[in-house]
């Protein structure tokens, strides 16, 4: 998609996160696992950090508009899992795509088995994966709902996306028209945000148990294995993740105060 909107082929992009995080190193924060734990925090911290996007983004040439929340991402198996150990022993899809998410999947222990989008139907139908760390929005739209038995609401990572207009073509535009383009575009993530929070509850509360996919509990021993591994993988892996070190600090400190200000009283 980049390659085709530097070859003018294309102005610009609504992208579900690879372009993103291409052209913007700061996205990358959203696919590192353990580090978002709902929605909420997600938004909260990704609004914050609008000012690095934008900054970022118009260093690569890019005019940012717009990113949004598509979801968390949870665990989907074929299997029952209960344990760390469990998820360890698990063949994962994983997206091609995803760099950070198969480093620190491994880091963690997991068998994450790459893939295009594609192959994962066919993989899952061959059995050759038994599992799959996506959102439940996804599960519905590849029609993944006949090869999984189960869901863990374990939230690995979180699926971002963003609108993108190519400076080139936006900087040519009145500033009526660039303010008109705008808004616009924060009008569609806002929809985004709203329609995409609707159908994770939907689909987390009932409606994926309907289609046959149950869920399975999240011990609170679980939570903190795979909280403990996958801040230790991050630790382990630093600079790998490319991530720029002052946003990595700048999220931990913005879910901290996040967190602090939600906690019971």
């Amino acid at each position: 998609m980049g390659e085709r909107i530097a070859r003018g082929q294309l102005d610009g992009s609504i992208s579900g996160g690879a372009l993103c995080q291409k052209l913007a190193p700061s996205m990358k924060v959203t696919a590192v696992p353990g580090m978002f734990q709902s929605r909420e925090e997600a938004v909260h911290v990704m609004t914050a950090l609008n000012g690095v996007f934008d900054e970022e983004l118009r260093r690569s040439g890019y005019a940012y508009l717009a990113s949004a929340s598509i979801g968390g991402v949870i665990l989907f198996t074929t299997v029952p899992v209960a344990t760390l150990d469990d998820i360890r022993r698990l063949r994962l899809g994983s997206w091609d795509l995803d760099g950070i998410g198969l480093m620190v999947n491994r880091a963690i222990g997991m068998q994450s088995v790459p893939m295009p989008a594609e192959q994962v139907n066919p993989s899952f139908e061959a059995k050759q994966i038994e599992g799959l760390a996506t959102t439940p929005t996804v599960v519905l739209a590849w029609q993944l709902t006949p090869y999984l038995k189960y869901f863990l609401d374990l939230r690995i990572s979180h699926f971002y996306g963003c609108t993108v207009i190519a400076s080139r073509v936006f900087d040519r535009l009145s500033i009526e028209d660039q303010t008109a383009v705008r808004t616009a575009a924060a009008k569609f993530r806002v929809r985004v945000e709203e329609v995409g929070k609707q159908q994770d509850d939907e689909l987390l509360g009932g409606l994926l148990a309907q289609k046959g996919i149950r869920p399975l509990p999240v011990s609170p021993t679980l939570r903190n294995q795979f909280l403990v591994a996958a801040r230790q993988a991050r630790e382990q892996l630093g600079d790998k993740l490319g991530v720029p070190g002052e946003t990595l600090q700048r999220v931990l400190a913005l879910l901290a105060d996040f967190r602090a200000n939600r906690a019971p009283q």
